[in-house]
């Protein structure tokens, strides 16, 4: 992950699982409400979501290009691979 960005939204990818993992505070939760397809891992603390077109342009789109979160470089990759 990337370090002090002041971001406190944070995007990381674990290509095991081909999921996004998405980090905020429980009062940011609203940036991430549009999310199609996402789910709450009681285990790791964080927004799970499927890499999937739709879950790739609501991340690019709402999160990446709008500069609201922190993105790992494994979650850039991912994102700039996917929406070739």
């Amino acid at each position: 992950m990337e370090k002090d960005t002041g971001k406190k939204v944070l995007v990381d990818y674990d290509p095991i699982s081909e999921r996004f993992l998405i980090e905020c505070p429980i009062y940011d939760n609203t940036l991430i409400n549009g999310l199609p397809n996402k789910r709450w891992s009681k285990v790791k603390r964080k927004w799970t979501a499927p890499l999937m077109r739709r879950n790739v342009e609501f991340i690019a789109e709402m999160l990446r290009d709008s500069g609201v979160a922190a993105f790992s470089e494994k979650a850039h990759a991912m994102l700039d691979e996917t929406i070739v």
